[in-house]
């Protein structure tokens, strides 16, 4: 992050590095450029302005890595459904790949804050309802990558996404 992360000229500044990347993508056919949004450090941190890369960028090479946690705002939200329809909405025909890690909001010196990263299933990411959502729009076989995770914790990690899965079919 910097002073001028959120600023339209560097925003125009990633939409025409993304675009030359599509353009290399385009010519290797088969091949996508996937952006991942995070909140509040970002130049593209928000779903409006992921919908927004994607149009100004114009290229069908250029897809989302939907992490739900780093695009929760700092403070959290007052509706993960809300949350969830909207990115759906956006950019979901787009997403190309899911991070997989959970947070808690947690009370901080200034108010509440989003915690640290932790393992999916061990704080308040709705995956059930994300991949509900992500169903009905169609996709059903998508990379899961999970993040900020031990090795350790990775088979309940594994468990819990798959039940979150699961569920979400029902």
């Amino acid at each position: 992050f910097h002073g001028e992360t959120a600023s339209e000229e560097t925003f125009r500044d990633l939409v025409a590095s993304v675009r030359r990347l599509a353009d290399c993508a385009e010519a290797q056919g088969n091949v996508v450029v996937g952006v991942e949004a995070v909140a509040a450090v970002h130049t593209v941190g928000t779903a409006a302005a992921m919908e927004r890369l994607l149009a100004e960028t114009g290229s069908a090479s250029v897809g989302v890595i939907f992490d739900p946690t780093n695009l929760t705002p700092p403070a959290g939200h007052r509706s993960q459904d809300e949350f969830l329809d909207e990115c759906i909405s956006r950019f979901g025909s787009r997403i190309v790949a899911v991070h997989a890690k959970d947070y808690r909001i947690v009370e901080g010196c200034c108010g509440p804050r989003k915690s640290p990263s932790l393992r999916p299933g061990t704080g308040v990411a709705d995956w059930p309802g994300l991949f509900r959502r992500l169903r009905r729009i169609g996709l059903t076989d998508l990379p899961v990558l999970i993040e900020d995770t031990n090795p350790q914790d990775a088979p309940e990690a594994i468990a819990y996404l798959t039940r979150a899965w699961i569920d979400s079919g029902r």
